[in-house]
């Protein structure tokens, strides 16, 4: 008799304790849950809407500009009043039916973030968050070797490494890559050409090699790789020559902006070779490089360059940081041997030849 008492009362307790809470809170209460339910949902909370820019514009949920200035409009759709409509913390004003224009400036190669928030009269708020990138209205082409595994002479660690972090880079300021790894004599020859034909009235073209190099009678080369430097039974890398390389691209771009960039000779591709390995160590300078052209070396004419100890070389590594710093093409090249020349402590020197015709950036 006691028991069932004492159980009465307290489910009375219970359900007097509910209706207070109740009556306090102004919510309603489920009888499967003894959770109070907020009632206001997010469809009363202010919709944001983009009209500008244009969904059609964008790849991989970014959009994509070639203009100095991007704008951004829009309008919010809301149940009360809105208070405040703001574009990264900024208010801006709101025009007839909720509308909203803003504009910024951007760099080429710049991502840009808008967080947009529109407030209501309550102080309910909803955030809408844009990725934009302004790229390049030029046309810019590269071409990227990396070459590793030798078949006839040493193996190299990073060149495939650093010509995908080339690759990628570039790639962010609008270069359309050709991208290649492990090349064969006429695989290169292959690649050099059709590139040649895609890269027709290219605004600019930047030409990257990693791997081994070697120079013959003051003849720089790139190694495809089954070569063999023993040249008395070995193919005919005429074809391969740097100085073609660069008459077969300019052949069809006599105006264009074009960066070579060699990051060879890593080290003495011949050791380990029977006597009679004729090539010489290093690449030979270029006395003068063509006009519109800017060719850089990886180390000092007849020197080595490091392949480094991590996954990338030592001059690529520092090449790919001053690519991203805004500053004419030059500099990029001039710093990145200055801090080179430094950290290998004067053991490795970029060398840079330019004929520019006027002052190109990346970005």
């Amino acid at each position: 008799m006691f028991k069932q008492k004492s159980s009465t009362m307290d489910k009375l307790a219970l359900i007097l304790l509910l209706m207070y809470s109740v009556s306090l809170t102004g919510q309603r209460f489920s009888a499967r849950s003894p959770v109070i339910q907020y009632q206001s949902s997010k469809k009363h909370y202010p919709k944001i809407f983009i009209s500008s820019p244009d969904k059609s514009n964008s790849k991989n949920g970014i959009y994509i500009t070639i203009e100095p200035e991007v704008k951004i409009e829009g309008s919010v759709e809301s149940k009360d009043a809105l208070s405040q409509i703001a574009i990264d913390g900024e208010e801006v004003r709101i025009g007839p039916d909720n509308s909203f224009t803003f504009s910024k400036r951007l760099d080429v190669g710049e991502f840009y973030q808008p967080r947009i928030t529109a407030t209501d009269n309550r102080g309910r708020s909803s955030n809408h968050e844009l990725f934009i990138r302004r790229l390049s209205p030029e046309k810019r082409m590269a071409l990227v070797i990396g070459n590793s595994n030798y078949q006839n002479i040493q193996d190299l660690k990073n060149p495939i490494n650093d010509a995908i972090l080339v690759g990628l880079t570039l790639s962010e300021f609008n270069f359309d890559i050709s991208q290649h790894e492990d090349l064969t004599l006429q695989q290169t020859k292959d690649a050099v050409s059709r590139f040649a034909i895609k890269a027709d009235d290219a605004d600019v073209i930047w030409v990257y090699y990693a791997g081994h190099g070697f120079q013959k009678n003051g003849i720089n080369y790139l190694a495809a790789v089954d070569a063999n430097l023993n040249l008395e039974s070995g193919p005919n890398h005429e074809k391969l020559s740097v100085e073609r390389i660069i008459n077969i691209i300019e052949e069809n771009n006599p105006d264009c902006v074009f960066i070579l960039v060699l990051d060879a000779c890593r080290n003495d591709p011949t050791e380990g070779l029977a006597r009679g390995a004729t090539s010489s160590s290093g690449l030979a300078e270029m006395e003068e490089a063509p006009a519109g052209t800017l060719v850089a070396y990886a180390t000092a004419p007849g020197k080595y360059a490091a392949d480094g100890t991590g996954d990338n070389g030592l001059y690529t590594s520092e090449l790919i940081n001053q690519m991203k710093i805004s500053q004419p093409i030059e500099n990029v090249f001039k710093n990145t041997s200055s801090i080179v020349n430094k950290s290998s402590n004067g053991a490795q020197i970029p060398w840079i030849r330019s004929n520019l015709r006027g002052t190109f950036r990346l970005h």
